[in-house]
């Protein structure tokens, strides 16, 4: 199992966001056509941390999820609720021990006039050991 997978498995067994999005929580886009509330998240980076015998099994890996809504209200719902989920959170994760995540950036609200979906941006930094 990939760290992306362990995340979105996490984040379909909380209760707070799934009572919102359902299982609509998928990587890098979601067409025109499905519906909202969901949750988008793409890839941004990865540091791979080394030390003199190698490569350490400690990574940090930055994705930026999306929250969507046919409502300000609704998308900033499930903001805060992905909010709640990630906040604190420290331990297993699958197969990952999740050391630390931490927000990097929330950048502000977005209105797509052609699908009529509100959306607010936020990037979170994950430190775990594999």
């Amino acid at each position: 199992m990939e760290f992306h997978e362990a995340f979105t498995t996490y984040l379909n067994t909380y209760a707070g966001l799934t009572a919102l999005v359902g299982d609509k929580i998928s990587p890098d886009f979601i067409s025109q056509d499905e519906d909202a509330p969901a949750i988008v998240y793409q890839f941004i980076s990865e540091v791979v941390n080394y030390n003199l015998d190698g490569e350490q099994n400690l990574k940090e890996v930055t994705y930026q999820f999306r929250c969507y809504g046919y409502t300000q209200a609704e998308s900033y719902s499930v903001l805060k609720q992905l909010r709640s989920a990630f906040k604190n959170y420290q331990g297993l994760m699958s197969t990952y021990y999740v050391q630390s995540i931490q927000i990097v950036a929330r950048l502000p609200k977005y209105f797509d006039s052609i699908t009529g979906r509100h959306s607010y941006d936020i990037d979170y930094k994950f430190i775990y050991t594999e």
